[in-house]
């Protein structure tokens, strides 16, 4: 005890007995503190302990013991009993605390806290598999069983129980970090792609950014690599589906196109950003990513029909026509168009814009040039 008659020192007398101990470093801290009227609780007397332990463990010792009457939860005991094996080695007097914290539990989580505190202090099984036992009959809820999962998996190595409890409570998990933390598990410990997908479709329901969506997409991609790259395309699916706007579409196919050796799996999401498409611009920004990175005719060819079919003024369909005639021969696709704007053009500048476009497209049609001409000049 700090004091004589083992009654609880004030910091009066906590001083003094630092000053006859030689520890002057002590001395001092407790003297400043009561200077400033301070009270000491756990906290306080573990920050002193922790300060004085590099040039006197035994007085450290003192104070760590003064903060065990302020632990009042659970984890406040288990942290307490981890802290006399970290500083002091002192494995028996985690090990009596811990036993003690154990008759306070009230929840799952409580009984393997403990439980893992008392296996890095002796290997007790028997101990250790009555609070799993209890921690069972209390448990509720998806994330009490994944907890129980990973104790299963990590203090009684039983992988095969492990397994069964995480492909039971998946469907019953919505945080994203618990679900994140599961596929990785089923793959690292259990080889198991189905049960890892299972968790990312899961956390791809919850995700309510695109570009968090996309991210999914592309951890996935490294978590499943190369052997598992069916998975990463029913995960792609996944995520395509919940985006709705076309530039994250974009996003998503180039990534795909980055990431994986799917050209079917790039045209689909294409073709989902096409349909997102709710204007001009749009589809041109979608041209203009299909053109850089993914130079499908076909689906290019897509992509100007709707174009086409989206564009409501000459300005527009000048440039469906751009994009048409910069990558087709079909004469009469461009025509078309051409033909198209010139029954949309609503100004004489608009008209000028057309005439201009027909006379470097064909040259030697004089009657179609003509023609525009004279409505030019009755416009």
């Amino acid at each position: 005890y700090l004091c004589g008659d083992g009654s609880e020192c004030d910091l009066g007398q906590l001083s003094n007995y630092a000053w006859q101990a030689g520890n002057e470093e002590l001395a001092e801290v407790l003297d400043m503190e009561r200077s400033f009227g301070f009270t000491f609780e756990g906290d306080e007397f573990l920050n002193l302990a922790r300060r004085v332990k590099p040039s006197n463990v035994e007085v450290a010792k003192f104070l760590a013991k003064r903060a065990e009457r302020y632990m009042t939860t659970v984890d406040d005991k288990v942290t307490y009993a981890q802290l006399f094996v970290q500083w002091f080695g002192d494995k028996d007097k985690a090990r009596t605390l811990l036993e003690e914290a154990a008759a306070d539990c009230g929840y799952s989580q409580e009984y393997l806290e403990v439980a893992y505190g008392l296996a890095k202090v002796h290997g007790n099984r028997e101990q250790i598999d009555d609070l799993l036992e209890k921690a069972v009959e209390i448990a509720y809820g998806g994330e009490t069983y994944s907890d129980l999962a990973y104790a299963w998996l990590n203090l009684k190595k039983d992988r095969g129980a492990a397994h069964a409890i995480f492909s039971l409570v998946v469907s019953e998990i919505s945080d994203p970090t618990t679900l994140q933390n599961i596929a990785t598990t089923a793959m690292r410990e259990f080889n198991n792609p189905d049960l890892a997908l299972q968790c990312y479709q899961k956390i791809a329901d919850a995700i309510t950014s695109p570009d968090d969506l996309v991210q999914l997409a592309v951890k996935g991609r490294e978590m499943f690599g190369d052997e598992w790259i069916f998975y990463t395309v029913q995960l792609v699916d996944a995520v395509k589906d919940r985006l709705t706007d076309a530039s994250d579409l974009i996003a998503l196919a180039e990534l795909a196109l980055q990431k994986f050796s799917s050209p079917d799996l790039v045209s689909e999401v294409y073709r989902d950003a096409m349909a997102a498409s709710e204007s001009f611009s749009e589809l041109e920004s979608v041209l203009t990513s299909q053109r850089a990175m993914f130079d499908n005719p076909e689906l290019i060819a897509e992509t100007i029909d709707r174009m086409k079919f989206i564009a409501d003024n000459s300005t527009e369909l000048l440039a469906a026509f751009a994009a048409a005639c910069s990558s087709s021969q079909d004469s009469g696709i461009c025509r078309s168009i051409l033909t198209g704007a010139a029954d949309a053009a609503s100004s004489a500048a608009d008209l000028k814009a057309v005439i201009s476009a027909v006379r470097n497209f064909a040259p030697g049609d004089k009657t179609w040039i003509s023609s525009l001409e004279d409505k030019l000049e009755n416009h």
